[in-house]
């Protein structure tokens, strides 16, 4: 279990919008690996995530307002990743409150 970093994007996050974008690498540990990141503070909610790997063929499953131990924690995704390698994501958060 590990907590990626994301780089945002410029002007990200988006208040107006209520959008995050950036990147994120996954760690380099076997299949599965329950990982997470961290968006937002707990006072705000994330409504969906969406991930695209940029390096090939990885998949995800992600969980909204979970982290890597699967308890319930708002403003982070749990993240869990198919492939032994790091590999890069791009994603797109929607978000309410903060």
């Amino acid at each position: 279990m590990a907590t990626l970093t994301a780089t945002l994007d410029n002007n990200s996050p988006n208040l107006a919008t209520q959008t995050i974008t950036g990147t994120f690498d996954t760690t380099e540990n076997g299949p599965p690996t329950a990982d997470q990141i961290v968006l937002l503070p707990t006072t705000g909610y994330i409504d969906s995530f969406v991930a695209a790997c940029e390096d090939g063929t990885g998949v995800l499953r992600t969980k909204c307002n979970y982290n890597s131990s699967n308890v319930a924690t708002n403003g982070t995704v749990l993240v869990e990743a198919n492939h032994i390698a790091s590999l890069t994501y791009r994603f797109v958060a929607k978000f309410r409150g903060l």
